[in-house]
């Protein structure tokens, strides 16, 4: 529900073509940028100024809650300061070639089960998939 109204005010910014804006939130004022100049800015240098997004954030009920671009204050300032050695720009243009080369055979394949009409086990395929991208990103070595 929430990201239906954030999502609204978004689009009615850019479509109005503001460069940003704001809304308020029940009581809580709400920062919306719409320029891509803008969100980069303040995702890659002005990071520092903006460490809360208002998201949902609850790791020890919901693990996958707990992301990088939910957590808050501390805790994501600690994980902010270790990531940017490992995820510089260059690096993650390198890591999407990678993953956009690794990505067509598994594309093929489920190419050749939609068109035979057999079954897949997604879970599988996923894991595989997953685990080549991980090899070759983070250690540089590519699988089959």
């Amino acid at each position: 529900a929430s990201e239906r109204f954030f999502s609204r005010a978004y689009l009615e910014l850019k479509k109005q073509g503001h460069k940003h804006g704001g809304i308020y939130y029940l009581q809580k004022p709400v920062y919306i940028p719409v320029d891509a100049n803008i969100i980069k800015k303040i995702i890659i240098s002005d990071s520092d100024n903006f460490p809360n997004h208002g998201m949902y954030v609850n790791p020890a009920d919901d693990p996958l809650s707990g992301h990088l671009f939910n957590i808050e204050d501390g805790r994501w300032r600690t994980l902010r300061s270790k990531m940017p050695s490992s995820f510089t720009s260059a690096k993650m243009k390198k890591m999407f070639e990678i993953m956009t080369r690794m990505v067509d055979p598994y594309k093929k394949l489920l190419d050749i089960y939609a068109e035979n009409g057999s079954a897949l086990e997604i879970k599988s395929l996923a894991s595989r998939f997953t685990t080549d991208i991980i090899s070759a990103c983070a250690l540089g070595i590519e699988t089959n």
